[in-house]
């Protein structure tokens, strides 16, 4: 179980949208020849996390129904998404997303960016 303040949760579901995005065009591009870093199966998992997201947020619930990969591959996400957008995050937006990763599981994607 994941817990999310609301100020990240807009964020979390911005993060994993684009990332989805990402991955459609990679697919659409690749002509079944796919780069090192995609999988076919991080889409479905990012969908997961997606629904999770929405169904929490839905029912105004700082809970969101998220293990395993799923949520590895979603905080995983966080890092980058804040250095994207360090400038546009409230004080209050940095620490909810803060404190999303660090409920991460053992994680690729290295140091949550200083403030």
């Amino acid at each position: 179980m994941l817990v999310v303040l609301p100020e990240a949760m807009p964020h979390l579901i911005a993060a994993t949208r684009q990332e989805l995005s990402r991955l459609e065009a990679i697919r659409r591009l690749s002509n079944d020849t796919w780069p090192d870093e995609y999988d076919l199966n991080d889409g479905p998992l990012l969908e997961m996390a997606l629904h999770a997201l929405a169904l929490a947020q839905s029912n105004s619930s700082d809970q969101v129904d998220l293990s395993g990969k799923a949520l590895w591959f979603l905080t995983g996400l966080l890092p980058e998404y804040v250095s994207r957008n360090f400038g546009d995050l409230s004080d209050q937006e940095y620490e909810a997303l803060r404190s999303v990763y660090q409920q991460k599981p053992v994680s690729y994607a290295g140091e949550f960016p200083a403030r």
